[in-house]
C-alpha cells in the first residue's frame, strides 16, 4: 500500500527511493547469496555548474554499496535504512566520475543490477512548443537487472527489467512486496522476514500436504507390500550400510522366510499366530 509505505517512511526519517532501494538489496542477498559485500548502479540525474545550457540527457551511474555486515540475520531493518540515508551524502563523492573510471573502482561482474527511482512521471512532455507523450524506457546493459520505481499521482509502480538469459525472477517484485508489508508491519531483524509468496505457502502447506488415500483395509500389510514390489521391483527397498536390497529381492526372501515359518509352525495359515523376533540388525 502506497500510503502506508509514505506513512513509514515519514516516521523513520527517509525516503521512499531509500526504502526501495533497501528492499532491493535484502532481495539481491536473498537470491544471490553473495560471500561478501555487494553494490548496485543507482541511476541519478542532474547537471553539474556550467552545464545549464546543455544539449542532451545528464545521468550518472552512481555506486551503492550494500555492506555485508549489515545484512546478517539478526541485522535490523532500521538500521539499513539508516545506512541508506547516511551514505547519500558520500555517493556525491562519485558523481562526475566518468564511465570509465567508475569502471575500474567498481568493475562489473557477468551479473549487475540497477535502481532507479523517478519522482514524477509527466504523461505528456513540452518538446519545442508541442506536447510529447512520455514512454518509459529502460536503459540497461545487456548483463544488468533493472529495478525500476515510478511515482505516479496517488501510487507507485514497480518494474523489473532484465533479459531472460542472465536472471530468473522468481516473482521477484511479488516476493518483494510481501516483506514490505512485514516491513511495514513491524518486523525487526532480517531473520524474522518470510520471503514465500501467497502462491508458494498454499502449494507448501496446503497442495503438498495433501497426502490422503483411501486404502483397502480387508488387505494386510504383506498383500500391499506385494503389489508395492510389483510396481517398483528394481528400486531401492533396504540400505543397511554399504548394502542394498531391491523390492523384488525383498519380496522373495519374506516369501522365503514365511514359507519356513509354516513348515515350523506345522500349518499353512499363520493367522492369529505370534511370532517373537530376535535378530542381529543387517541387511537379512
Amino acid at each position: 500500500n502506497w500510503d502506508e509505505i509514505k506513512a513509514y517512511t515519514r516516521k523513520h526519517r527517509i525516503t521512499p527511493a531509500h526504502y526501495f532501494k533497501t528492499l532491493y538489496g535484502i532481495m539481491i542477498q536473498y537470491y544471490c547469496n553473495p560471500q561478501g559485500g555487494f553494490y548496485i548502479s543507482e541511476l541519478a540525474s542532474g547537471r553539474p555548474k556550467g552545464h545549464g545550457n546543455g544539449y542532451g540527457c545528464y545521468i550518472q551511474m552512481l555506486p551503492y554499496i550494500f555492506d555485508q555486515q549489515l545484512l546478517q540475520p539478526d541485522s535490523e531493518i532500521t538500521k539499513l535504512f539508516e545506512y541508506a540515508r547516511s551514505t547519500q551524502k558520500e555517493a556525491k563523492n562519485f558523481q562526475y566520475l566518468s564511465n570509465f573510471m567508475a569502471g575500474q573502482i567498481f568493475p562489473q561482474g557477468s551479473l549487475g543490477f540497477m535502481f532507479n527511482f523517478v519522482g514524477f512521471v509527466p504523461d505528456y512532455l513540452d518538446f519545442m512548443g508541442e506536447k510529447a507523450k512520455s514512454y518509459r524506457y529502460s536503459p540497461y546493459p545487456e548483463s544488468n537487472v533493472h529495478f525500476l520505481v515510478s511515482v505516479e499521482t496517488d501510487n507507485a509502480s514497480l518494474n523489473l527489467d532484465y533479459r531472460a538469459n542472465i536472471f530468473s525472477d522468481h516473482d521477484f517484485l511479488e516476493r518483494m512486496l510481501v516483506i514490505s508489508g512485514q516491513v511495514i508491519n513491524g518486523v525487526k531483524t532480517l531473520r524474522e522476514l518470510d520471503f514465500l509468496t501467497g502462491k508458494e505457502r498454499q502449494r507448501q502447506l496446503v497442495e503438498w500436504n495433501s497426502t490422503f488415500t483411501e486404502l483397502d483395509l480387508s488387505r494386510s500389510i504383506a498383500q500391499l507390500f506385494s503389489d508395492q514390489a510389483k510396481q517398483t521391483a528394481d528400486h531401492i527397498a533396504v540400505v543397511c550400510g554399504q548394502q542394498t536390497i531391491t523390492y523384488s529381492e525383498l519380496d522373495q526372501r519374506s516369501n522365503q522366510l514365511a514359507r519356513l515359518i509354516r513348515q515350523r509352525v506345522g500349518q499353512d495359515s499363520l493367522s492369529g499366530v505370534k511370532i517373537g523376533v530376535c535378530v542381529e540388525k543387517s541387511i537379512e
